[in-house]
């Protein structure tokens, strides 16, 4: 059975789309990826998280969670900490963890296996 959940929030980048996918294709490949809906191949406009599961309501948590968390703290704080995550500096990785921990709990980041 495949997942697709679609969810539309105003942010400070305008209007964005948080749409979360248990499948790519023929693959198992759970994520959630938050993006601009006026240029969704925009890479300064784009989040993506990797899930560690497939269950359907596990999934519905957690892209309940990021929608929540989005419309609350906007694009730009999930961005920074993807950016802060894809470093090659150790600290900044770190960094990065403790700014993702903040924007969602510590349940939802247990889950995640992937931010680009």
């Amino acid at each position: 059975m495949h997942t697709e959940l679609n969810d539309h929030v105003s942010t400070e980048i305008g209007d964005t789309w948080v749409r979360t996918l248990s499948h790519y294709l023929l693959f198992k490949k759970p994520r959630t990826t938050v993006f601009a809906s006026a240029d969704p191949y925009d890479s300064n406009r784009i989040v993506s998280f990797g899930w560690d599961t497939t269950d359907a309501t596990v999934l519905q948590m957690l892209h309940d969670v990021l929608v929540a968390k989005v419309n609350e703290h906007g694009f730009g704080p999930f961005k920074e900490a993807a950016q802060l995550l894809c470093s090659q500096d150790t600290v900044k990785q770190t960094a990065g963890k403790v700014k993702l921990l903040r924007l969602l709990s510590a349940q939802v980041g247990a889950h995640v296996t992937l931010v680009v």
